[in-house]
């Protein structure tokens, strides 16, 4: 369990490492070779604001599960558009899948992030899906999750995950305008991995 709750999106997190950029519209991840074209009107999340973040999801997790999260987790690119639209990658390094089995621990992290919102958000029921997606032909598990809040309104989450060598890559994305969220998602779908 330890390890899976250093997967949460905004847990555990510090800047060990920054994408390099190639213009200000495009971001480089040399240790994956991933490239990302940035979406217009999103910035970069400084340090001082993710720590802020970062605090208040450490202690979701410990109010629900009773245990402080590992800090292992290291954030390597944090985007935002508005105070809820954001594109956030990470990953968990020196990453053993429990039983060598990487899609039971996704499921023991489904399972877990499924708990935190519904003991965090008391009669929001979070309606949950999982698919696989192929980003530049390599395979990425999706755990897709949409809150329904008041007044109609929505946070939807979705998370890609996969190993690189012994590293847990999660790429977040997270939002409640649609149209960002979409402008995020398009983004990493076209994003590649040379």
């Amino acid at each position: 369990m330890k390890t899976t709750l250093t997967i949460l999106a905004f847990i555990s997190a510090s800047f060990a490492c920054f994408p390099q950029d190639i213009s200000p519209e495009i971001k480089f991840i040399e240790e994956i070779n991933w490239t990302i074209q940035v979406p217009e009107g999103f910035d970069v999340i400084e340090l001082e604001e993710f720590e802020k973040i970062r605090e208040k999801g450490k202690k979701a997790i410990e109010d629900t599960f009773g245990a402080k999260p590992e800090d292992s987790t290291k954030v390597i690119l944090s985007l935002r558009n508005g105070q809820f639209n954001i594109l956030e990658v990470n990953y968990q390094p020196n990453f053993t899948p429990k039983n060598e089995d990487y899609t039971s621990t996704l499921r023991e992290t489904k399972l877990l992030i499924y708990e935190m919102f519904t003991d965090q958000m008391p009669g929001i029921i979070p309606d949950t899906s999982s698919t696989v997606e192929y980003i530049d032909k390599l395979t990425f598990y999706v755990y897709h999750v949409t809150l329904g809040l008041p007044e109609k309104r929505s946070f939807k989450i979705h998370m890609y995950m996969r190993l690189f060598d012994d590293k847990d890559w999660t790429f977040n994305i997270m939002y409640m305008d649609e149209e960002k969220g979409q402008e995020m998602l398009e983004a990493f779908r076209n994003s590649t991995f040379d």
